[in-house]
């Protein structure tokens, strides 16, 4: 229904708190008076970072941790009794951005906090006391339930999933629905703009309405509604080389470009296909008058009138003059589940008739 997250909080933002603190803690010692800031010291900094997941790891269980690094800088050794109180008021501005996406999530599927019945805690983080604090402030009387492992359940539904994904492996059926982040645009131009009219100039030249094609044209694929691992079709009238450019669209619509393919080959496999369509219609047309010659004949002679019966002449029929349809483009677009776009399939031809497939080339971006 909804899915949301701070892509820049997580656990590492507290250990940088931490050695922060620490820093501070080890050049308030009277041995450092009038010393460098041991932060400028490389080693000693990556000696606190080294430090500090052992020291959580205590402040998890304990309100206190008993902090011994000895010679951490200058033969100085760091000792000191750190309450977790203190940590948790030098990291007050990270806590308090763990209940945004929760309001965003909720927001987004047009629920509230009482319509919740059941709220399963994974990862790492929700080992820190504060954590688990801020997420029942924000849905109060809810039970944070603990049931998986939260290292390793990722872990094994990601392995569930990739087996469920392969016919080489045989195990239980796991459903995963992941939906998108973001909104999914496709534009479509021409490769060569050159030789292409606009929608005025086609009608300038009297084509007709069914016939008129518009070079430029864009869809919307996906929404934050959908679900990752799903593809979409889209068919339309193309008969030059064009190009196909997938965009991601914020919440303020603002694009960003994910990825393009250049059909190079268009052109030629539509013309193949619209000339395979008109010989097939041609061969359509005289296998018909061969089979009214015949029936023709064999109707005059089995005529009982001695009279020589004179064939009834072939009036032309409306469908003898009705032009070869145009060939349409499908295209269909998956969003699989790791994420990536790509167009699975592409083709140009005929719903009941000859069909062609195309070959699109992936141009790779930098970002």
């Amino acid at each position: 229904m909804a899915e949301t997250f701070d892509s820049i909080l997580g656990s590492k933002d507290l250990d940088v708190v931490m050695v922060n603190l620490l820093a501070d803690k080890f050049n308030a010692l009277k041995e450092r008076e009038g010393k460098a800031d041991v932060r400028e010291n490389t080693r000693a900094i990556k000696r606190l970072f080294k430090e500090v997941p052992k020291i959580k790891e205590v402040l998890s269980a304990n309100k206190v941790a008993s902090i011994k690094i000895p010679e951490l800088l200058d033969y100085v050794t760091l000792q000191i009794a750190l309450p977790r109180e203190e940590v948790e008021q030098a990291a007050s501005g990270i806590f308090d951005r763990i209940g945004t996406p929760i309001d965003t999530a909720l927001a987004q599927a047009g629920l509230t906090a009482d319509d919740i019945d059941l709220v399963e805690l994974l990862g790492g983080g929700v080992r820190t006391p504060k954590v688990v604090e801020h997420l029942e402030h924000k849905l109060p009387g809810k039970n944070m339930s603990v049931h998986l492992n939260g290292d390793e359940a990722m872990c094994f539904g990601s392995a569930f999933i990739a087996s469920n994904s392969s016919s080489n492996f045989k195990v239980s059926q796991i459903f995963m629905t992941n939906l998108c982040k973001h909104s999914i645009k496709m534009k479509i131009s021409p490769l060569n703009a050159e030789e292409t009219m606009s929608v005025e100039e086609q009608q300038q030249e009297g084509i007709e309405e069914a016939d008129i094609i518009n070079y430029y044209q864009e869809f919307d694929l996906f929404n934050t509604s959908d679900y990752m691992g799903k593809s979409k079709g889209i068919s339309l009238n193309y008969n030059k080389n064009m190009k196909v450019e997938l965009f991601k669209k914020d919440k303020d619509d603002i694009e960003e470009l994910l990825d393009t393919f250049l059909f190079e080959d268009l052109e030629a496999r539509y013309k193949s296909a619209h000339d395979f369509q008109k010989n097939e219609q041609t061969k359509a047309k005289k296998k018909a008058a061969k089979k009214k010659e015949k029936e023709a004949n064999k109707t005059a002679s089995n005529s009982t009138d001695d009279a020589e019966v004179e064939a009834p002449k072939e009036e032309a029929s409306p469908e003898d003059d009705k032009p070869v349809p145009n060939p349409k483009v499908k295209l269909s677009v998956e969003f699989s589940r790791s994420g990536y776009m790509q167009i699975s399939k592409a083709s140009v031809g005929y719903k009941d008739g000859h069909t062609q497939f195309l070959d699109p080339k992936h141009v790779r971006h930098e970002f």
